[in-house]
């Protein structure tokens, strides 16, 4: 993926909140939400390994992404780390999440990138946090994760189409309907 059009400024990781009254702006549930801030609090100080480990994983499984991760490019691994983090602490904020991912989707973020490619890269994303997380990885960790990411890359493109997400699609007060 990448992150060449995003300005480094726009990533500044805010002050976390554990508020459980706040609503949910990704449309995951305060549990899902809950989970992926655990998660990300136990790997954030292995981010650097795990950018690593993420490229080398979806190059195993999809080596034409070598083109959207160019290798040894050290300021694209540090970017894509920030963007998760940014994620990850704003996952409870009121719209401010939502609104970057489709003004990133509408300045052409995932332009290169194919829904095949988008689900490689998804996969081994999954793949990288289970390594790195280890006997902490459920399969309640891996659904949130895996929502969390599917929202993401979702609020990403509908930017891109120009239809973002009105404030009843999960921008505002709607959550996703979770799988059971």
């Amino acid at each position: 993926m990448s992150f060449g059009i995003m300005d480094q400024n726009q990533l500044q990781t805010p002050t976390r909140t554990s508020s459980s009254i706040e609503r949910c702006q990704a449309g995951l549930s305060e549990a899902e939400i809950e989970l992926v801030d655990e998660s990300y609090s136990r790997l954030e100080r292995r981010l650097p390994a795990m950018t690593i480990a993420f490229c080398e994983s979806a190059f195993e499984v999809h080596p034409d992404l070598r083109t959207l991760f160019p290798r040894g490019d050290a300021s694209q691994r540090v970017l894509a780390a920030s963007f998760l983090g940014f994620v990850v602490t704003n996952l409870r904020s009121e719209g401010r999440l939502c609104e970057l991912l489709e003004r990133m989707g509408s300045r052409g973020l995932l332009d290169a990138v194919t829904a095949l490619e988008a689900e490689h890269i998804g996969r081994s994303f999954l793949a990288t946090l289970s390594e790195f997380e280890g006997s902490r990885w459920t399969m309640d960790t891996a659904h949130a994760w895996a929502r969390a990411y599917a929202w993401t890359l979702a609020t990403i493109r509908r930017g891109a189409l120009g239809r973002p997400l009105a404030r009843s699609e999960s921008c505002g007060a709607g959550r996703m309907e979770s799988r059971a």
